[in-house]
């Protein structure tokens, strides 16, 4: 793990983010803890009349996937032989729907020389609803047979077309492409997990503090807008500590310098002050995922 941390570390300063915000670097987890630990997969050829399109587009998001140390994944086409950690198959094929319906459509009404006047009539025309869905099912399989993950979601477009159109319906394959590109895009989100650099508000409610605490909150939010994050978190840590919007920024304080363990503390105690914080709850969302995304990088580069 340490070389995709230390990757990231340089981003974790605190700075002004415009607005009142910090800059926080956060970790976004892949949603397959055994898809994260892997370092080599196998793709073979989807089957289906959209599995072609699938399999090219599955294996560009795979090996497109660099958290600053290279390639996260290496990616083996079933064409060049057997071999890499677990192997990656599937199905994926479109399927069409129509649906008839009317509408109630307008024209001007035309005078004598067969220009348009203000006049307007009323006609009756016949449409069509089309939904096309990319039905899948892909199965990611370890060396041992055992499912590692999988994914049956399909991907759904949807549009309409009347008769009186001056343009033709979207060609099925260019739709199904589009679709492949979603499927293929989900991937990449349940395989790696995503580093971000985010700008998150400070809590800028002074209500519960005197005048002088006040003004001095007021004047740390105005610094952070102002790109001085330092002495905005400085001035925090001299006021009272049973303000729960202080003890919060005093914690987003800590998590944008890397300080989870600080920052953690912080947001515990903002919700013990005020159970409702939701600006709190997801500090401590935030704190876990960067945990578990750590453990899935701990796992990805363990021999």
């Amino acid at each position: 793990m340490r070389r995709f941390v230390l990757a990231a570390a340089t981003l974790l300063l605190a700075s002004a983010a415009g607005a009142e915000s910090l800059r926080v670097g956060v970790w976004y987890p892949a949603n397959s803890d055994q898809a994260a630990a892997l370092r080599s997969i196998q793709v073979e050829p989807f089957g289906g009349d959209a599995g072609d399109d699938l399999t090219v587009q599955v294996e560009d998001v795979l090996r497109g996937i660099d958290l600053g140390q290279g390639p996260y994944f290496q990616v083996i086409p079933a064409a060049t032989g057997s071999g890499g950690e677990a192997l990656l198959r599937g199905t994926a094929d479109t399927e069409q729907r129509f649906a008839d319906y009317t509408e109630e459509h307008e024209r001007c009404v035309k005078d004598g020389d067969g220009k348009c006047t203000s006049a307007k009539k009323k006609f009756t025309v016949k449409c069509t609803r089309r939904t096309v869905e990319l039905v899948v099912a892909l199965r990611l399989i370890g060396q041992d047979g055992t499912l590692l993950w999988s994914d049956n979601r399909p991907e759904t477009y949807q549009d309409s077309f009347c008769e009186d159109a001056e343009s033709s319906p979207r060609a099925r394959k260019s739709i199904g492409r589009e679709l492949a590109g979603k499927v293929a895009a989900r991937l990449r989100r349940d395989f790696a997990p995503l580093y971000a650099n985010d700008s998150i508000r400070v809590d800028e409610n002074r209500k519960g503090l005197n005048k002088t605490e006040a003004a001095v909150f007021k004047q740390a939010v105005r610094s952070v807008k102002d790109g001085d994050a330092a002495a905005a978190c400085s001035a925090w840590a001299g006021l009272d500590q049973g303000h729960a919007p202080t003890v919060y920024n005093l914690g987003l304080c800590a998590e944008s310098t890397g300080e989870d363990a600080i920052a953690a503390r912080q947001y515990a105690r903002t919700l013990s002050l005020d159970p409702r914080h939701a600006m709190a709850r997801r500090g401590l969302d935030r704190i876990a995922d960067r945990t578990r995304a750590h453990r899935q990088l701990e796992a990805h580069a363990a021999e």
